[in-house]
């Protein structure tokens, strides 16, 4: 039985005598390859790595001691603990981080002041030219920059505009154009967990080396200010609560002292019955009131003690720095790699066409027999 696969020494062989196409391709791609290190895009990477921390134990112990002093038992017991470090990349994903980053001032090159992201973006003067960015724009999307020309422009951006002048709401809405810087700053900035470790790392990749530094330090500090929000939002609620329970204990217990004690100024040396049964009870609604006041002064410094610990402090382990070299492209790993898909696609190019040649020879001398 004749045998059908092309065996090694066959495919060498047919290598060896398509050897011209695969060398024509392979350099082809090596120049593309070369092509593309050289004018690619340049993007700089900036990072910052650190942990999140509460003050809950240097607070705990602080307001626990000077309780202890009083003669106050300060119970903190039910004091939240650190927000799951897989939370945070979500916290990125929000409009209204997005749209404070977006609007942050940075240094670029072309600017002489430094911009905003929205200005960046919107204002293609600052940015930089790019040939292979030309150059993909006018060949591989071209055709979708005619399609953006021919459709009817929608009427998002103006609802939304006119949404946000007419109603007072707490949902944060984007402009069209806000939207779209939105869905690039997603894919520039980026934090990843270590859930083992316990340890995040926050990236910046943005074609300049500073102004990828300065938006990874503003979405460091942005992100610190968002968690710190998001963790004391529960404790400020139940602490404005107390203070209001606290005011009103407060006042109801020094109006009764007053009380109590303009009784006793006016009825000095009456000793009847009904005069002693209403100091009593006076009394004892002084003492009432007391110990009220005194159990809310204590509730209030205990929601004090817990929106202080709520305040997130970010350790960090590597600080934000300039980078020194650019993230890609990488040139020599880049031409590696078109070199060999070159030299890849060729030889499985010639192996396919020999197959098929040798099958529709072999189809043309069955049909001859």
């Amino acid at each position: 039985m004749e045998e059908r696969d092309i065996n090694l020494a066959d495919s060498l062989a047919l290598l060896k005598k398509k050897r011209k196409v695969i060398i024509i391709t392979t350099v082809c791609c090596f120049l593309i390859g070369v092509f593309l290190a050289l004018f690619a895009p340049r993007t700089f990477r900036s990072q910052c790595v650190f942990v999140p921390q509460t003050n809950q134990s240097f607070s705990a112990s602080r307001y626990s001691s000077i309780a202890s002093m009083i003669g106050m038992d300060l119970d903190i017991s039910g004091t939240d603990g650190p927000i799951n470090p897989k939370v945070y990349p979500y916290i990125l994903l929000n409009n209204s981080f997005l749209r404070d980053l977006m609007y942050t001032p940075v240094h670029f090159e072309k600017a002489a002041e430094p911009i905003t992201l929205y200005e960046y973006y919107t204002h293609p003067e600052y940015q930089k030219f790019n040939l292979v960015r030309t150059i993909g724009k006018y060949t591989v999307g071209l055709p979708f920059m005619l399609l953006r020309a021919v459709m009817p422009k929608q009427k998002y951006e103006s609802e939304v505009e006119t949404f946000n002048s007419t109603l007072d709401s707490t949902v944060t809405t984007l402009t069209k154009v806000e939207d779209d810087i939105a869905r690039i700053l997603v894919k520039q900035v980026t934090v990843d967990v270590d859930v083992k470790q316990g340890v995040l790392t926050m990236s910046a990749f943005m074609p300049e080396a500073l102004a990828s530094a300065e938006v990874c330090q503003a979405a460091f500090d942005l992100l610190k200010k968002y968690v710190s929000d998001f963790k004391q939002a529960k404790s400020k609620l139940n602490l404005d609560f107390i203070e209001q329970q606290h005011d009103e204990a407060k006042a109801d217990y020094q109006r009764k002292q007053r009380n109590l004690a303009y009784y006793q100024d006016t009825h000095k040396g009456i000793m009847t019955a009904s005069s002693q049964v209403e100091r009593v009870r006076l009394e004892n609604e002084v003492e009432l009131s007391k110990q009220l006041y005194a159990e809310l002064a204590k509730n209030l410094l205990s929601s004090r003690v817990k929106l202080e610990e709520n305040n997130v402090t970010f350790t960090e382990l590597s600080p934000v720095s300039v980078p020194m070299r650019k993230f890609k492209p990488r040139g020599t790993l880049l031409t590696l790699i078109w070199t060999f898909l070159g030299f890849a696609g060729s030889c499985g190019y010639v192996w396919l066409k020999e197959g098929i040649r040798r099958r529709e020879s072999e189809e043309s001398s069955a049909s001859a027999d």
